[in-house]
């Protein structure tokens, strides 16, 4: 069977995580079931024994391990009843034990991660043992949650496209926290800075999934830098004709008026210019290049004054 299947669970145990892109294999139990365990293998951005999520994915039988759930995608689920909510303060929440715990649901009961939420003022003036920095902290964490689940579903519809890694929306919250959704629809083309992300793929997402505007100044810059990197490691040469990036960048977006857009990027020092900006390259390959010949230089002196 091929078809998305959800299921929700506790997670209980992590036997395997990757800090990197957030890929666990974890052990669950059926939240409709308490008895029933099951294993899931998926990426799951900051995973937590005790928090309870939704996965969708599919069954498959592992060659060695047997059945599993394997998910794409997830929603984590905060508790709405007081057994749960228990178990969510203890094991995730930085300064609720027990005893506290036992404390908030006794007075707030299914209530209680909403009452934290809203009002940590009051929560602490009427639970002994609970200082207001404490249940400030627990507020700034629960809002956190909310709004990093917020920004991972979103980036995860955004992204949806084919031969896009499974981990980049993880990869984007690492790098930019909750702005990362923000972000992406300012410039989408942010994405070519992530290992195995091209412009071109960034190029399709900004058109067909964010809509921006074809001649958008964002998108000729991205353009331009990938025709240029590509002439570059094509030719072998650190330089590359102002006149053939305008042509690959009109054949590529079907963009003219290119050659203001690299004035004003070598204005900027995006990029640098050679034989009155007939010329162009990045400032980093022109340093590299500089660099290199002084060394050269250095060692046929060396090699000259041996000589003598």
């Amino acid at each position: 069977m091929t078809d998305l299947q959800s299921i929700t669970g506790i997670l209980v145990e992590i036997r395997y995580q990757n800090y990197d892109d957030g890929f666990i294999i974890a052990s669950f139990t059926s939240s409709k079931d308490s008895f029933l365990i099951f294993t899931a293998t998926g990426n799951i951005l900051d995973a937590r024994r005790g928090q309870e999520y939704k996965l969708f994915g599919k069954w498959v039988d592992h060659p060695r391990y047997g059945r599993q759930f394997k998910f794409d995608n997830y929603q984590a689920v905060l508790p709405q009843q007081e057994d749960g909510i228990y178990i969510y303060l203890v094991r995730t929440a930085k300064w609720i034990g027990p005893t506290i715990a036992e404390r908030l649901i006794k007075r707030y009961g299914n209530a209680t991660l909403e009452v934290l939420r809203e009002d940590p003022e009051m929560v602490a003036a009427e639970t002994p043992g609970l200082t207001i920095k404490k249940a400030n902290d627990i507020q700034e964490r629960l809002l956190q949650f909310e709004a990093q689940e917020a920004v991972l579903v979103e980036l995860m519809d955004i992204l949806n496209v084919p031969g896009i890694q499974k981990n980049l929306p993880y990869m984007l919250i690492d790098e930019y926290g909750s702005n990362a959704a923000k972000m992406l629809r300012e410039n989408p083309y942010i994405l070519t800075g992530f290992h195995g992300v091209g412009f071109l793929t960034a190029d399709q997402i900004a058109i067909q999934k964010l809509k921006i505007d074809p001649k958008s100044q964002k998108r000729v810059i991205a353009c331009i830098t990938y025709c240029t990197k590509t002439c570059m490691s094509v030719s072998g040469s650190t330089w590359v004709a102002c006149s053939d990036i305008e042509k690959a960048v009109f054949d590529l977006i079907g963009v003219g008026l290119v050659k203001a857009v690299i004035a004003m990027m070598i204005y900027d020092g995006l990029l640098v210019s050679a034989l009155q900006n007939e010329l162009i390259s990045f400032v980093s390959a022109d340093k590299d290049e500089t660099y290199i010949a002084k060394k050269v230089q250095d060692a046929i002196k060396r090699k000259a004054t041996a000589s003598i």
